[in-house]
């Protein structure tokens, strides 16, 4: 259940796109309802998804420096 992330981000992305279709077509409450509350559950889904992916591991840093912002004068790695 939580081996495809991508999967999960697809379903939780439809469901909201539904629940946006929905509400703007004035469907019954009910309905709306019932998306508002499959929501939260959806969203908790995808999110524990991405977490427990593998391939999601993060990358070491290069030279394993981190760095300044960008937008600064003095771009400089921090030792």
């Amino acid at each position: 259940m939580f081996k495809f992330p991508q999967f999960a981000i697809g379903i939780t992305t439809l469901a909201f796109l539904a629940a946006i279709l929905f509400l703007s077509q004035k469907h019954p409450f009910e309905a709306v309802g019932f998306v508002f509350f499959v929501g939260p559950l959806l969203l908790i889904w995808m999110a524990i998804s991405i977490f427990k992916d593998p391939k999601g591991a993060s990358v070491p840093p290069l030279n394993e420096k981190e760095w300044s912002y960008q937008d600064t004068s003095d771009i400089k790695p921090v030792e």
